[in-house]
Formats: structure tokens, C-alpha cells, sequence
């Protein structure tokens, strides 16, 4: 077994706190889907947070910003029956 790396330990980082967002917004009621796959709503979530990016970032925050805007997430798709992913940003500003 290898050791891992700082990379390996920041990932897992992320994914554990993300899972745990997940968690969360499923259990205070924001959730879509069906009652078998039950989904976090982010959409309802990032419409009543908006406020908090009301607020002018600070020079690491707009790092980050530009950074996720030149790079960003991929989204599982399915394109002609095959297992995809595609790189477009979201259509909204939230």
C-alpha cells in the first residue's frame, strides 16, 4: 500500500465535507427526486444562499472564482446511450 500524497489527503478532505453538505440539505427537507434516489436541491439551496455572494471577494476568493471559471467542473452526461462528461458551466450566476 502506498502512502498518500498531499493531493490524496485533500481530496478525501473535500469529498467528506461535501458528503456531508450533501447530507444536510437532504435532511432539512431540500431534496428532489424520486422517494427511491432522493438528490440534495442545490438549486434551492444556492437561490437562498445567493446573498452571502453579494459580498466583494477578497483576493483569494477571486482566485479561486477565476480559477473555477477557466477550469470548470465536469457534469456525468449521457451523450448517444455512453457514459460521458461535459465541461460547461453552469447558466446562472448562484
Amino acid at each position: 500500500m502506498t502512502t498518500p500524497t498531499e493531493l490524496d489527503l485533500l481530496a478525501f478532505s473535500f469529498f467528506r465535507e461535501f458528503a456531508r453538505c450533501e447530507y444536510c440539505l437532504k435532511a432539512v427537507g431540500l431534496l428532489e427526486g424520486s422517494p427511491n434516489k432522493p438528490q440534495a436541491d442545490w438549486g434551492t439551496f444556492a437561490a437562498e444562499v445567493i446573498a452571502v455572494f453579494d459580498v466583494p471577494p477578497n483576493a483569494e476568493t477571486e482566485g479561486a472564482i477565476q480559477y473555477y471559471l477557466t477550469h470548470p467542473p465536469k457534469k456525468q452526461v449521457v451523450l448517444d446511450g455512453v457514459l460521458s462528461w461535459s465541461a460547461t458551466l453552469p447558466n446562472h450566476q448562484s
